[in-house]
């Protein structure tokens, strides 16, 4: 079987609702002040959140976040409404392994946003591009009591197929996680 070429997505998916755009340097500013704003909420199941303190941080983030782009290792993005241009969360394709032909989606949505649905729109549009370029398998990963990021992959057809007992520390605690996975084969079938 062949190996999956390192491909980059479309720097820019749109659909009904929302679009995605690759993360540029340009939006530090707006990316903190909405982390920053909402950083309770989002540090409870994001420990990546108490490492963006300042400006300079989210800076840095988003110059390795481009580095990663280019160099095919991870793909960022983030999450705009059509209407408005208004900055809801990001998504993102990491732990890529083009040999495999499998990666996993990660997603973090602002408060106010959250249980609108546009996670699950983003979702729907990461892995089409996915399959599309190739991919076989995507996996979802989430802390197991967080129920409102395991719903998406449930409503969205990913099967749960494991948990991993206590397999990482967060927040001082171990935690386990739910791992969710979709088939190229059962996106299609979906499709159809």
């Amino acid at each position: 079987m062949q190996m999956l070429n390192p491909t980059h997505p479309c720097k820019k998916l749109q659909s009904k609702r929302i679009n995605l755009q690759k993360l540029q340097l340009s939006f530090a500013k707006f990316i903190f002040e909405s982390i920053d704003n909402d950083r309770s909420r989002l540090s409870e199941y994001l420990p990546w959140v108490n490492y963006i303190q300042s400006l300079d941080d989210e800076k840095k983030y988003l110059a390795d976040a481009m580095k990663d782009w280019d160099e095919c290792r991870i793909f960022d993005f983030a999450i705009f409404l059509n209407e408005t241009d208004h900055y809801l969360g990001n998504i993102g394709i990491h732990h890529i392994s083009w040999k495999n032909k499998s990666c996993e989606i990660g997603y973090w949505i602002l408060g106010e946003f959250e249980g609108n649905g546009f996670i699950s729109e983003a979702v729907r549009v990461i892995e089409n591009e996915l399959f599309a370029l190739g991919f076989n398998r995507i996996q979802i990963r989430c802390n197991s009591k967080n129920k409102k990021s395991a719903n998406v992959p449930s409503r969205l057809g990913y099967v749960l197929e494991g948990t991993l007992r206590e397999d990482s520390i967060e927040n001082g605690a171990f935690r386990d996680t739910y791992i969710f996975g979709k088939l190229k084969t059962e996106w299609r079938k979906a499709q159809s």
